[in-house]
């Protein structure tokens, strides 16, 4: 199942966009880092979307599953999509309901002041919902990740050095929620933390 994660951060300049593969390994969750997408200063909304569109649509990162009912009905086969992670600040979600007007599915993820993660589910059924995660939360969970040997980086995917020395930093610092980064771990930590928090029912 393939993950992507993408942020804009406070301008369109630090706008980041990951993919990522979830598998399991010794029946504990494994990621290997597929793709980053950084995209050049001065990129517009529009083309950032029609991005996330191109790659939601890209068959190299849809699966075909067979899924068997219980009332004996014959098995079919399904395409499963990429799960779409976007981040938004404060609870302006105007960018992410754009996408899911045009029905692609998109999980919000916005930092907020509080001690526990909060869903605040959108009104369209399979359109996706917003969570809200306590500041340091995405960052712990992606270097515990990383510390855990569960995130795979291979050298052939770009800024692969660069991040993976982030993380090393990262591994190394106490005070996460004050430690600047760049917006490629933003960006890889919504995926990260969605799968390893978030419980997905797929309805076919």
């Amino acid at each position: 199942m393939f993950f992507s994660g993408m942020v804009l951060g406070k301008n369109e300049d630090s706008a980041t966009h990951v993919i990522i593969k979830k598998r399991l390994k010794n029946v504990k969750k494994q990621y290997h880092l597929e793709d980053i997408m950084r995209f050049p200063p001065g990129t517009g909304y529009s083309e950032i979307e029609s991005h996330i569109i191109k790659t939601y649509n890209d068959r190299k990162f849809i699966i075909n599953k067979r899924v068997f009912s219980q009332d004996r009905r014959p098995a079919k086969s399904v395409r499963m999509y990429p799960t779409v992670i976007a981040g938004f600040t404060g609870t302006d979600t105007t960018r992410i309901d754009a996408l899911r007007k045009k029905k692609i599915p998109v999980e919000g993820i916005a930092v907020y002041d509080e001690k526990k993660w909060r869903k605040e589910e959108y009104g369209q059924i399979c359109l996706g919902n917003n969570y809200y995660v306590p500041g340091g939360e995405l960052l712990r969970n992606l270097v515990r990740v990383f510390q855990q040997g569960r995130l795979v980086i291979e050298d052939h995917i770009p800024f692969a050095e660069l991040l993976s020395s982030e993380l090393t930093h990262l591994s190394l610092t106490e005070k996460l929620s004050e430690t600047k980064h760049t917006g490629i771990i933003s960006a890889l930590s919504l995926p990260v933390w969605f799968c390893e928090n978030i419980r997905v029912i797929r309805r076919y």
